[in-house]
């Protein structure tokens, strides 16, 4: 998994394929983070500020942003990680 893929569409995508539906390129990583959130709210709020987040460092609006290490460690307990 890349690290443009580790992100809370990719959990969502599984958890939608594990019901047999699958997202369309029209509603993208938004409509995939949204069902999620409206099927399983609470473990998942997250998600959606995790993949923006994501998206801002992949696609940069200030060159050299970067990522500091306690938002790094706050990600992580946001994920329920080590």
């Amino acid at each position: 998994m890349t690290g443009a893929r580790a992100d809370g569409a990719f959990i969502g995508e599984a958890l939608l394929a594990q019901q047999g539906l699958r997202p369309t390129q029209a509603g993208g990583h938004i409509a995939v983070v949204d069902a999620v959130r409206a099927q399983f709210a609470g473990p998942f709020g997250a998600l959606n500020s995790l993949r923006r987040r994501r998206n801002e460092l992949e696609y940069p609006s200030f060159p050299g942003e970067h990522v500091e290490p306690d938002e790094v460690t706050a990600a992580v307990a946001t994920t329920g990680g080590p």
